[in-house]
């Protein structure tokens, strides 16, 4: 499995088709309780069902225009686990994989 965009950053215009990833790997993003954003300048895509407004929007787009990283996990814990140029889902799911709280899932559903 190759998740990655290829290596191209969301500021070289991939914005649809990190959209189209995220959404060809529905079932494996949903069985790691991820929650996905787009960032944009004019607007936030997301599989979250509620809205993304207020603070919360704009502390997301600060931190992924700041420092031109286009792709952040942030744990359930709330702190940022990895920060990157690009989408490369194979990366993150390792990632994930590795961390406690999703040993622990893994290991439950067995």
């Amino acid at each position: 499995m190759n998740a990655s965009t290829n290596g191209h950053s969301a500021n070289t215009g991939n914005i649809e088709s990190y959209k189209s990833t995220l959404k060809a790997y529905k079932s494996l993003i949903e069985d790691r309780d991820i929650v996905w954003l787009v960032v944009t300048s004019d607007a936030i895509t997301s599989n979250f069902p509620g809205s993304v407004t207020g603070n919360v929007r704009t502390e997301i787009q600060a931190l992924t225009t700041t420092d031109g990283t286009s792709v952040v996990l942030i744990g359930k814990d709330g702190t940022i686990k990895d920060k990157s140029n690009t989408l490369d889902l194979e990366s993150l799911f390792g990632l994930i994989d590795t961390m406690p709280m999703r040993i622990n899932e893994m290991q439950s559903k067995r």
